[in-house]
């Protein structure tokens, strides 16, 4: 009977043993299949940099730019204010009697150099929506999508801003440039520069704002989160074979 008795707990402890250890397997699962999930309904979350912090490391290098972050433009509305000012030196009378084409050059171009010094010293987007971003709580999983998808649309609204200024900038000095090759004078400095004007107010397009090319990174570092995974799966033979999955971005 002692024996029997014995063989019993034995028994009996390991059942106990091999239901904790399924508990435990069972609860790890549950975690990673969790975690997974998490990831693949909030992206925000499992991109590297995050958006946040991509915001607040774009803030501090703000700082240092200035106004030089518009050089692109302001490369184009310098050739713009030069063709209008070389209009005023060597007008056509017969094409130009008002000079309305050197008034325009010189308008259009100094307009675009104040208006990026102006933008310059008093628009720094990346710094004050880091500072709004900075005062929202990160504790919580709901505070910390609320404090990505707020960086999100603070570094696409600066995107927004300098996809605005690169297409105002190539219609006002491209149409001011075109505008005073029409009226040069033949044979004159004036035309060669306003011909140069024209052709450097396409700078902007080919040499788009960092604020374009910060939004674009980020989106390219969360669409990689999506992507071909290579698994393997039991197919209907019963056979473990190689698969190919793909996950896409919902």
């Amino acid at each position: 009977m002692p024996l029997m008795n014995r063989g019993a707990t034995l028994s009996r402890i390991a059942v106990l043993t091999l239901a904790i250890s399924t508990g435990a397997v069972l609860s790890s699962s549950a975690v990673g299949a969790e975690t997974q999930a998490t990831e693949w309904e909030y992206p925000e979350l499992s991109v590297s940099p995050r958006a946040s912090e991509r915001l607040e490391r774009e803030a501090v290098l703000e700082k240092s730019k200035g106004s030089s972050r518009h050089w692109a433009v302001q490369l184009s509305a310098a050739t713009t204010l030069a063709g209008g000012v070389l209009q005023f030196a060597q007008p056509d009378s017969r094409r130009d009697p008002d000079k309305q084409a050197a008034w325009t050059g010189v308008g259009v171009g100094g307009a675009w150099l104040i208006a990026t010094w102006l933008l310059g010293s008093h628009y720094t987007p990346y710094t004050s929506d880091s500072a709004e971003v900075a005062a929202i709580p990160a504790k919580s999983m709901r505070e910390q999508l609320v404090r990505e998808r707020t960086s999100e649309q603070a570094i696409e609204n600066a995107a927004r801003m300098g996809t605005r200024l690169k297409w105002m900038s190539f219609l006002s000095n491209g149409f001011a440039s075109g505008y005073m090759l029409s009226k040069a004078r033949d044979d004159s400095a004036a035309k060669v520069v306003a011909l140069g004007s024209l052709i450097t107010s396409l700078t902007p397009l080919v040499f788009p704002y960092h604020w374009n090319d910060v939004a674009y990174q980020q989106q390219d570092y969360k669409k990689r989160i999506f992507g071909p995974i290579a698994v393997f799966s039991v197919s209907p033979s019963g056979e473990l074979a190689p698969a190919f999955a793909m996950q896409w971005k919902l």
